[in-house]
């Protein structure tokens, strides 16, 4: 993953001189990897934006270790001059909240970006850039499409006008296989570790148990679990719930179901097979709602799908 932040820095500076800003937004900022290089390396002023507060202290700890380093090989001025990171924790919801968040005094003109915010986070960025006169570029990798909200208020899809007038309906299940990475399955599936892809078919063993104790609990966030040839149903569901108020679960009468393994992988690769166009239908109805209000904007592969599966870019600059 470093190798990733390090090539994303340099290319959103690029974009700040290029749009003439001098501060930038990170929103799902995390630990601060990008700010911190944004801000030391590039002297840009970069604020950070998370929702974990546990993040955002883990962050501010890594700015002191690494001024504590810079201080070893830089003179006082230097360090009186170093462009400190800003780190905000923030829930976003609404476009009005993205108005009140409290920015550098000197900052006019500044720049969005967003490495895989999560669900409406996103497209609510995407609207910000559009409607707001102070933002001069928008720098997005999308995730966690299951997750938007989908013709209905806020909406997260279809957002264009164009895709608004067709047949746009894209299921729960087709957003979530969108998300997941056809590269590194295709390899496994070309090496023959078929047993490896048996999670598959544990998930949706679980995903049943789940929606028979409470229809509620369908699509129940849980744990991802790599597998492993020795791992039974038992050991997969307690590590998959470990941080679930669920307790116990009743996982006998299903060895029939779980031997179907195969078959669910089956499956799953059909549908995975189709997750790229998915992808491609909600990336181009971001990109139409940018064009639709006169913005150029573009669409561009950034890192290796194998390090994250969500590797497409959009870039929109205003004159």
């Amino acid at each position: 993953m470093a190798t990733m932040f390090w090539r994303y820095g340099p290319k959103r500076f690029g974009m700040a001189i290029k749009s003439k800003c001098n501060t930038v937004l990170d929103f799902g900022s995390g630990l601060g990897h990008l700010v911190r290089i944004l801000n030391y390396k590039y002297n840009l002023s970069a604020v950070g934006i998370e929702m974990q507060t546990q993040l955002t202290e883990e962050a501010r700890k890594l700015d002191l270790e690494f001024e504590y380093t810079a201080k070893k090989h830089l003179t006082d001025e230097c360090m009186t001059n170093l462009v400190r990171p800003t780190h905000c924790n923030v829930t976003l919801t609404s476009l009005d909240q993205l108005h009140q968040i409290s920015l550098p005094k000197n900052a006019k003109r500044y720049g969005l970006i967003g490495l895989h915010p999560c669900g409406d986070l996103g497209p609510l960025l995407i609207k910000h850039f559009v409607k707001s006169n102070k933002v001069k570029f928008i720098c997005v990798v999308g995730c966690c499409y299951m997750k938007l909200s989908c013709n209905n208020e806020p909406c997260g899809y279809p957002m264009s006008t164009y895709v608004r007038e067709l047949d746009n309906s894209l299921t729960y299940v087709s957003r979530e296989i969108a998300c997941h990475a056809i590269e590194t399955y295709c390899q496994k599936l070309c090496r023959g570790d078929y047993k490896d892809l048996k999670v598959h078919a544990y998930r949706a063993a679980l995903e049943k148990i789940l929606v028979e104790m409470d229809p509620e609990f369908k699509h129940m966030p849980i744990r991802n679990v790599k597998h492993t040839n020795d791992m039974s149903f038992e050991s997969y569901c307690e590590a998959a719930l470990r941080h679930s108020p669920l307790q116990s679960l009743q996982t006998k009468n299903l060895e029939e179901e779980l031997k179907q393994w195969k078959r669910v992988v089956v499956l799953y690769t059909l549908r995975l097979m189709i997750a790229p166009l998915v992808e491609t239908v909600i990336l181009l109805d971001r990109l139409l709602y940018i064009l639709e209000h006169g913005i150029p904007c573009a669409i561009y592969p950034v890192f290796d799908p194998k390090i994250s599966p969500r590797n497409h870019i959009i870039v929109g600059i205003k004159s």
